[in-house]
């Protein structure tokens, strides 16, 4: 019963996932990290005389804009609707301010905002895993935008009954 219902899914995603909206999307941000990372030319067309240097100004841009946008960590302000309840409020503070440390927050906001600027979209999946030992159970990943599809005719992610990663 299991193994039909996740043929099933298995078949819609790669549905979705070999539509030609979904590959033209997928292509563009293929080009758009060929850009990003420099790669210009096809190797095997290229002649002992010809040079591969450029400028790249897309690196340039990205690189430059991408941590002005994520220098600043939240600050956190918490005020409680009691005052005798507020020493337990500057702990949750405090346990946000450690969670954002411990789940290396800054570089996963980076990297996040790095996807947006190349490929126009950036996914990040925050999930709870209750197996995990000392790290907590929360998890915050970033994952590949090329790998990310939604259910077809929905533009809104918040509308859409399905979207996911394969």
């Amino acid at each position: 019963m299991a193994t039909d219902r996740f043929k099933r899914m298995k078949a819609v995603v790669d549905r979705i996932m070999d539509s030609e909206d979904n590959k033209k999307a997928r292509d563009d941000m293929n080009r758009f990290l060929k850009m990003f990372k420099g790669e210009w030319w096809n190797e095997a067309k290229l002649t002992d005389g010809d040079t591969k240097i450029a400028m790249n100004y897309v690196f340039s841009t990205v690189s430059t804009i991408a941590p002005l946008l994520t220098d600043n960590r939240p600050q956190w302000s918490v005020r409680a609707r009691k005052p005798f309840l507020q020493n337990y409020v500057d702990g949750f503070k405090l346990a946000s301010e450690y969670l954002w440390d411990k789940l290396d927050m800054d570089m996963k906001l980076l990297r996040w905002v790095m996807d947006s600027l190349i490929m126009k979209i950036g996914i990040a999946e925050i999930w709870f895993d209750p197996d995990a030992e000392a790290a907590g159970e929360l998890r915050v990943d970033i994952i590949d935008p090329r790998t990310f599809f939604i259910a077809p005719g929905y533009d809104d992610i918040w509308d859409a009954p399905l979207c996911g990663t394969r």
